[in-house]
């Protein structure tokens, strides 16, 4: 699990709530492979290897955990 992160307050909302729930994941501010990706809002939640999740549906996800 990888969040696309630029340290926003919506961005350490999920951070928060990833460390909260104890799930181990990587953290992306890598804003060449944020743009290459395509990204045009941020956070970004990254599961597996084909899911990409925006902050409402990540924070959702986590919330179900």
């Amino acid at each position: 699990m990888v969040l696309f992160t630029k340290e926003c307050p919506m961005c350490l909302v999920l951070e928060q709530k990833l460390k909260e729930k104890g799930i181990e994941f990587e953290k992306s501010t890598d804003f060449t492979e944020i743009e290459e990706r395509g990204f045009t809002r941020i956070p970004v939640l990254k599961i597996g290897e084909n899911e990409y999740l925006d902050f409402s549906a990540a924070n959702k996800y986590i919330s179900q955990l």
